[in-house]
């Protein structure tokens, strides 16, 4: 049973030493360092458990992830006989709206697919493509962004260099447009980057920002209706 106690105080020490300091008599306190050393071991058990957990709630997802790709695969052929659709859910989606300028969405037009996958053992990252008809822009037919995570948590971010057609790179003519309207004077909206045209510019750097990725990864792919 409990052993009644007050004033019970631990300070670490070296290595795994604990100094207990206890109002009491020293029959209290050699029950209470008992205690503690109980408390300490469970605890460490507690931990070996968290861990094993862990590990099969990966495995679980890994599995999950699995049995998922046929039904994301059948989805998206048809969800390529809507128009428009990705597109359409973007711009509706309020963080994503921010990072689509009127230049971004003339490009979207030809957006016909959106896929996002995470690597094989989950907790790495995750590869979000964007799947584009022939078009006038360039010449990639996807676009990819990959956000790789090291065991220490570390985020190295990799894109896809953005083949832009002669004359139609949208990055230079938005921020060609932005310093003419710089040098007039006049006020560009508060959507507007510098170089006129964010999503696209968040496609093409390695910036470790995860604001969009995250809101496409668990809002816009998870349920695309919502």
């Amino acid at each position: 049973g409990c052993v009644p106690w007050k004033g019970c105080l631990l300070a670490p020490m070296s290595g795994t030493e604990k100094r207990v300091k206890v109002d009491g008599d020293s029959g209290d306190e050699e029950a209470i360092i008992q205690a503690l050393e109980q408390v300490e071991a469970m605890q460490d058990r507690l931990e070996q458990l968290n861990d094993e957990a862990s590990e099969r709630v990966l495995e679980v997802e890994k599995e999950y992830n699995r049995l998922r790709r046929p039904h994301y695969r059948q989805r998206s052929s048809l969800l390529c006989k809507i128009p428009g659709f990705w597109a359409k859910v973007l711009m509706n989606q309020d963080i994503a709206a921010m990072y689509i300028t009127q230049k971004d969405a003339e490009v979207l037009q030809y957006l016909i697919d959106i896929d996002i996958e995470d690597f094989s053992d989950v907790k790495s990252g995750y590869k979000i493509t964007f799947f584009f008809e022939t078009n006038p822009y360039f010449e990639n037919a996807k676009l990819e962004k990959e956000y790789h995570y090291a065991p220490d948590g570390t985020l190295t971010v990799k894109a896809t260099p953005i083949k832009w057609k002669p004359g139609k790179n949208i990055l230079v003519a938005g921020a060609a447009a932005a310093a003419a309207a710089d040098t007039k004077g006049s006020k560009r909206d508060h959507d507007e980057t510098d170089d006129g045209c964010r999503l696209f510019a968040w496609f093409s750097n390695d910036d470790t920002d995860v604001e969009l990725a995250e809101v496409l990864k668990e809002d816009v792919w998870l349920d695309p209706l919502k």
